[in-house]
């Protein structure tokens, strides 16, 4: 069971350059509630994070793919999306996204994820994988006031934008355990290293992990649950307890 008090699910999404009306209303939505959206951090034991390893959307705003979150603790959803909109997708989608997913013949990545029991898999239409990740994040929900779970993601402005939209259509109507904001690990690695966010943005976070000692999640690059997986080590590392020494592992 994935702790309600303790859990910070790491995401991530691809998407397109074209325009989509239904999160471009959320978008506005979003801006109309508050000038800007700031995300208020507690003690992250005092409410949860999950790690929204990756939705894949195409490049900018546009139609969900795929999406990978883990719980702090582990446990995993993967979705692909059979209704996802094809004329959205450019050519980099299509060669390093679409070509990876298990609707497209990927064998090593159904095995791995059959073989994987802390792995929730929905391969279905938009309807159904909001449906299943409902249920998914509803299972260990502390229904308590002060509970939230707080996505975490990387460079996640679109990303964020698209989960709402998968789950609620726009973030006033999102459950009120889910926080209709989002933590950004890009602004921690930017104040963590005392860089700016730009040169944090140009950072592999892969190399990022190696030059602090930290062993590469298993998985396919660009898939959804690797990304997710890279930003919860990132995560993790910067918020270990005790802190974090720049340019080092934990002391």
């Amino acid at each position: 069971m994935r702790s309600s008090k303790n859990k910070n699910p790491c995401f991530d999404c691809l998407a397109s350059e074209k325009e989509n009306e239904e999160v471009c209303k959320t978008i506005r939505a979003m801006l109309n509630k508050s000038n800007s959206v700031q995300v208020g951090m507690k003690d992250p034991g005092s409410i949860g994070t999950l790690t929204i390893g990756d939705c894949t959307y195409n490049v900018y705003l546009g139609t969900l793919i795929s999406i990978g979150i883990v719980s702090d603790t582990g446990d995993r959803f993967y979705a692909e999306l059979t209704d996802y909109d094809e004329g959205m997708c450019d050519e980099w989608i299509e060669k390093n996204v679409l070509d990876h997913l298990v609707l497209s013949g990927n064998a090593e990545l159904e095995e791995s994820l059959a073989a994987d029991n802390k792995t929730t898999t929905v391969i279905g239409s938009k309807a159904d994988v909001c449906c299943e990740l409902m249920k998914w994040l509803e299972m260990d929900a502390n229904f308590d006031s002060d509970y939230a779970a707080v996505f975490v993601s990387d460079v996640s402005h679109y990303d964020m934008v698209l989960l709402i939209d998968l789950l609620a259509g726009n973030a006033m109507t999102l459950p009120e355990f889910i926080t209709p904001a989002c933590h950004d690990i890009n602004q921690d690695i930017a104040t963590m290293l005392d860089i700016s966010e730009k040169a944090a943005f140009d950072i592999s976070r892969e190399q990022l992990l190696t030059d602090r000692g930290i062993d590469l999640p298993k998985g396919q690059k660009h898939n959804a649950l690797y990304d997710a997986e890279v930003i919860k080590a990132i995560y993790e590392d910067f918020f270990s307890v005790g802190g974090v020494k720049q340019g080092g592992k934990n002391g």
